[in-house]
């Protein structure tokens, strides 16, 4: 036997017994592949019947449900409208990954966005909430530098987005959205989608803000580098939208090629 071997089963059982779908699955075959002896096995295998071990089992689902409702407040109240509990579906669906709210709030907001059934009111609370989760973690993690101020930009000049930065298209204003969903009620939802934009960023006072309409035009088109000529030709308020996006962080000049010498 080798402790991981032992470590590996132990979880492996925990695993299946707080998930309601592998609950009564064979777990025999995933012990096999283990260092594990005949008996050793058996040992294991017998801990299902053991005294707490349901309740070991029942404690580790409670914890990561207490993570996912915590970690994704906004989402679990706009899907409290609906007939299936998601955060349970997911625990059963998906393994632990972390003790960290973090990793199990932005898995779970990536599993509900990957689900062909739910509503567009919801997936755009759950791409806000997980882009304010990756703004918040980029924020502590690495900190945040002081954005150039944009003066007199050149034409020659290429911008490209941020990548800790993102665009949100919501249904109604953001405040607004925010105000219900903290007191608990789940946003109705509208016809008009995607009609207030919001740019999310670590380096935004409060991680986001509204969006206009050139902003928002222009962080679309900066997934890659555009040469700020050619955005100009889109509108008059473009070159009002690229300074105040390069002063919130939000685009960048993108580096330029070395010159190629002869």
């Amino acid at each position: 036997m080798t402790l991981e071997g032992w470590q590996c089963g132990l979880g492996e059982l925990l695993q299946r017994g707080a998930s309601r779908k592998r609950r009564n699955a064979n777990v025999e075959s995933s012990l096999d592949r283990l260092d594990l002896t005949a008996d050793e096995r058996r040992s294991l295998l017998s801990l299902s019947d053991a005294p707490g071990f349901a309740l070991t089992c029942h404690i580790t689902r409670w914890w990561r449900e207490l993570r996912i409702r915590t970690g994704a407040r906004l989402t679990c109240v706009q899907l409290s409208s609906s007939n299936r509990d998601h955060v349970l579906d997911y625990i059963d669906s998906n393994p632990f990954r972390s003790f960290f709210f973090f990793v199990e709030a932005v898995s779970f907001l990536d599993y509900v966005l990957a689900q062909a059934g739910v509503h567009a009111t919801v997936r755009a609370v759950a791409r806000f909430e997980k882009a304010l989760l990756l703004a918040h973690d980029a924020r502590e993690s690495n900190g945040v530098s002081e954005a150039p101020v944009a003066h007199c930009l050149a034409e020659d000049v290429q911008l490209v987005r941020n990548a800790d930065a993102s665009l949100v298209a919501l249904d109604r204003p953001a405040e607004i959205l925010l105000a219900m969903l903290l007191k608990g009620q789940p946003a109705t939802p509208k016809e008009r989608r995607g009609a207030y934009p919001v740019l999310v960023s670590p380096r935004l006072a409060h991680l986001w803000r509204p969006a206009s309409r050139a902003e928002a035009r222009l962080f679309r088109q900066t997934r890659a580098p555009v040469l700020f000529a050619r955005a100009l030709r889109q509108s008059r308020s473009t070159r009002e939208a690229a300074n105040s996006l390069i002063a919130d962080g939000i685009l960048k000049r993108a580096r330029q090629p070395d010159p190629v010498h002869h």
